[in-house]
């Protein structure tokens, strides 16, 4: 299955993660939002050991908890100056909100090195998420 791809948009970047699951789906959004950002496969190559940083969100819906974390990973990755890997879900509950547990993966090197286009928001207008045919699927447009 795809991971994601790249849509067109008329003034940011936008593209559409999918997955099994909403984890998946939401993983492979901040495999895209990161792609954008970073070198990725550079970065896996550098000889450091793999460390996480925990992401925990809580929202109403499956848009805004896809938005917070995506938006928390962002603010993350800017402030600590990381260069990311990626995102693993540990957990996702429902009860009368949804919440959710996962790492963000990256390695303690400069990401300047590393870095591409600067994403400055994950941006909550048209952000979608998608059940179809037992799959997830999951629209995020970024501001650049």
């Amino acid at each position: 299955m795809q991971k994601f791809r790249y849509v067109k948009h008329t003034a940011d970047v936008a593209f559409i993660a999918y997955g099994k699951t909403f984890g998946e789906a939401l993983e492979n959004s901040a495999l895209a939002m990161f792609s954008i950002m970073f070198e990725i496969r550079k970065i896996k190559c550098v000889k450091k050991q793999v460390k996480e940083l925990v992401i925990r969100e809580k929202a109403s819906s499956l848009e805004d908890l896809a938005w917070f974390t995506l938006q928390d990973m962002l603010t993350s990755v800017q402030v600590g100056n990381l260069s990311p890997l990626g995102f693993r879900i540990k957990t996702i509950q429902s009860s009368k909100s949804l919440s959710l547990r996962g790492t963000l993966e990256y390695k303690d090197v400069p990401a300047e090195n590393y870095g591409l286009l600067e994403v400055k928001a994950v941006t909550p207008s048209g952000l979608m998420v998608k059940k179809s045919k037992g799959k997830f699927s999951i629209r995020v447009v970024v501001d650049i």
